[in-house]
C-alpha cells in the first residue's frame, strides 16, 4: 500500500492498527505493516517495493504523518 493510500485509509478510519516488524534477512532494517479494518494487511511501499528503514525513528516518524498515534513494534 502506498503511504498516499494509506493516509487517505487512515483518515477514513479504515486502518486500525499498523506494525513494525524487523526484516528477516536483515534485523538492522524495518517494515511497516498496516492492518486494514476487513482484516487485510499491507506492507507500505513505494514504487512497488516495501518501504525499508535502517532507524525505527525514521518509520515512526512516517506514522505519525499519516496520523497513526500507536503503533505496536516486534522485536
Amino acid at each position: 500500500m502506498k503511504v498516499a493510500q494509506a493516509k487517505i485509509l487512515h483518515a477514513e478510519n479504515q486502518l486500525v492498527a499498523v506494525d513494525l516488524i524487523r526484516n528477516p534477512s536483515n534485523i538492522e532494517q524495518w517494515f511497516i505493516l498496516v492492518i486494514h479494518r476487513d482484516g487485510q494487511t499491507f506492507f507500505l511501499e513505494e514504487a512497488g517495493k516495501p518501504l525499508i528503514f535502517k532507524d525505527i525513528t525514521e518509520s515512526i516518524i512516517l506514522l505519525k504523518e499519516i496520523g497513526f498515534k500507536k503503533a505496536q513494534i516486534h522485536l
